[in-house]
This record gives C-alpha cells, structure tokens and sequence, in this order.
C-alpha cells in the first residue's frame, strides 16, 4: 500500500474548515477530476491457464494514492464563487 514517511496510509485531503456548507460543495468541485487512489493489477494469464497461474495473474501490483490540500485564493466576497 501506498504509504507516507510513519508507514501508515496517507492522511484524508484537506480542506478549508471555516467554510459553510454550501461553500464546502465548492471546495470539493474543486477536486473534480483528480486522482485520489489507483490500483494497478495484471491480467497476464492466457486462455486456458490452470487456475493456480490465473490466481497469481490477479496480484495487485501497485497502489498509487494522492492527497490534496485546497487553498482558498480568492474569497466569495460580492461573487457568486470562491476560488480554490
């Protein structure tokens, strides 16, 4: 697994706490299409392999998992938006 310098998993990505609801729905948009976690596994066992080759052809080889911070650049103010 995927770990940070103590050998646990990494902490959750933070966001900013002082924020009301309606404005936490935008810090998360703000995550839209980001990686958090990838799981890499191989399929190299061909069509009619015996099933302890398929078994071992299954094996998760690597875990790849990011955390962000969201910083707040520009406050809502008069604008409809924060910007993240």
């Amino acid at each position: 697994m995927a770990s940070n310098d103590s050998g646990g998993l990494l902490p959750d990505s933070k966001i900013p706490s002082r924020l009301y609801r309606t404005d936490l729905n935008q810090a998360f948009r703000s995550l839209k299409g980001c990686l958090l976690r990838q799981e890499i596994y191989s399929e190299d066992a061909l069509a009619g392999s015996s099933q302890d080759i398929i078994a071992r052809s299954r094996i998760l080889h690597a875990i790849i998992e990011t955390n962000w911070i969201v910083v707040e650049v520009q406050p809502r103010g008069c604008n409809p938006f924060f910007v993240f």
